[in-house]
Formats: structure tokens, C-alpha cells, sequence
């Protein structure tokens, strides 16, 4: 489980979901104070074009269905 003391405070986290409901892969302090999407109301498209506005100060988790080839776009992005 990812937990806060791992993480920068302006990190950007991907988060694919647990694989049981007894489990999880981010604790709670991941998440306090996080700017959190969630792919079913906005699109790693989205996210990827600048439609959805991102708060520079602010960690950002970015629920997603663990679509692999979204994590090489946002990849991409960040690294150019």
C-alpha cells in the first residue's frame, strides 16, 4: 500500500484500484488534501489536453480503469 511519507506533496498518482475489496493501494493520507479524479467523470483524454485544470500546489490521484496505454500517454506528457 502507498502511503503518504512515500510520495512528494505535488506528485501526480495513478491509481488502477485494488484487486479484492478487502484490499487497497493507497492509504487514506494519499489521498488528504489531493486534487482526486476519477475517470468516470473525466477522461485521461481530457486530463492529457489541459481540458481538466490541475492545481500546480496540490497533489493530483488519478483514478483509472488500468488502461496501460493511458499511463504511457501521461508519460509522454510529463516527460516532453
Amino acid at each position: 500500500m502507498v502511503v503518504d511519507r512515500q510520495l512528494r506533496a505535488v506528485a501526480t498518482v495513478l491509481a488502477v484500484g485494488a484487486r479484492t475489496v478487502d484490499t487497497r493501494e493507497l492509504h487514506e493520507d494519499v489521498l488528504r488534501d489531493a486534487q482526486v479524479i476519477v475517470e468516470d467523470v473525466a477522461t485521461m483524454a481530457e486530463v492529457v489536453r489541459g481540458d481538466v485544470v490541475l492545481d500546480p500546489a496540490r497533489r493530483v490521484v488519478f483514478r483509472t480503469v488500468g488502461m496501460p496505454w493511458e499511463d504511457l500517454a501521461v508519460a509522454r506528457v510529463v516527460a516532453e
